[in-house]
């Protein structure tokens, strides 16, 4: 699938949100014969889906609303130890604002994308706003929006802007630099600068009136239309409903008797992160996945082995970055 994102220098080595719009798994997966799976438990046919740098929660959270049954996990102790030390800096155990100077940080990652354009980086996301997602499909974005994500880093500010002065601890990570020739870690951001967190649910949705246009230009900027996905997304969720059918869906009172279906147990196991190079060693991975997605970081794991643990009839979706 083509999708309007950034590419080259500004979409950097590490990514933390989709370049592309959440996808419900279920509606992407083969149809699943009901016969072939009748042992299963609850009689429910599973879905396997093996998702390969989906590093949002975007395609789980809208595959979840829609209703599904499907698992996903497994850790080594390194990686579980490594994981808590991630979880103890999130919430705050290393104190002290210089711990991770988000401000500084994207500032630096901003100069060295830009280069000598840095003093001309208004016209620069201008251009990159119209020619690289508006162009392509993204006409939501509105200018504004962009130009304050490109400067500050802040994408949705749904309250008063002086309420974002909290660095998000969640966008760091690590790397290992060279300082006088010897390799020492340090901690900064080194993700996206180029495209941002709009695509992901902010520039399609299924209340077309949001995407409504006056005088060619859209009524609602894709921070609304964000809000509003997500919002839904969590209603339904809570709700286990499908997407509302009438305007008055908040006041809606689900009645005793209604066949609705219940939220059913579903597993997620999450993998090692070089489990691409080895499931096809384990024989509980040859041919279990109905579905195999890609993000575009993780095209370059495409090979042979990994799809041996596709499941005969399977479907194949590869995000592009361009």
């Amino acid at each position: 699938m083509t999708t309007p994102a950034g590419s080259g220098a500004g979409y950097g080595s590490v990514s933390w949100w989709g370049m592309s719009p959440a996808l419900d798994l279920q509606a992407e997966s083969p149809p699943v014969d009901p016969e072939s799976q009748a042992e299963t438990e609850h009689k429910i046919p599973e879905l396997d889906a093996l998702l390969l740098g989906s590093v949002d929660g975007r395609h789980v959270l809208r595959t979840l609303s829609r209703a599904a049954l499907w698992p996903l996990r497994r850790f080594n102790f390194r990686e579980r130890d490594a994981l808590e030390g991630v979880f103890r800096f999130w919430s705050g155990g290393e104190k002290g604002p210089e711990v991770f100077p988000m401000s500084r940080l994207w500032d630096s990652r901003l100069r060295h994308y830009l280069g000598s354009r840095y003093d001309a980086r208004r016209g620069v996301a201008d251009w990159d706003l119209r020619m690289k997602l508006q162009d392509r499909g993204a006409q939501v974005i509105h200018i504004q929006e962009f130009r304050r994500w490109r400067d500050t880093g802040v994408a949705f500010e749904l309250r008063d802007s002086s309420a974002y002065q909290v660095p998000n601890r969640t966008l760091a990570s690590g790397r290992l630099l060279s300082h006088r020739g010897e390799r020492v870690a340090a901690r900064g951001y080194w993700g996206d600068i180029a495209t941002g967190p709009f695509v992901a649910f902010g520039i399609e949705s299924d209340d077309q009136s949001l995407l409504r246009t006056s005088n060619g230009q859209p009524v609602k900027t894709a921070s609304e239309i964000t809000q509003h996905n997500v919002t839904e997304i969590f209603r339904e969720v809570a709700a286990w409903r499908g997407p509302r059918a009438i305007q008055g869906y908040l006041e809606e009172k689900p009645s005793p008797e209604s066949d609705a279906p219940t939220l059913e147990p579903f597993t997620m196991h999450f993998l090692p992160l070089d489990s691409s190079q080895t499931l096809h060693h384990k024989t509980c991975y040859k041919g279990r996945f109905q579905l195999l997605y890609v993000s575009c970081g993780m095209v370059h794991l495409l090979s042979p082995e990994l799809g041996a643990c596709v499941a005969p009839g399977g479907n194949l979706v590869v995000e592009l970055a361009r």
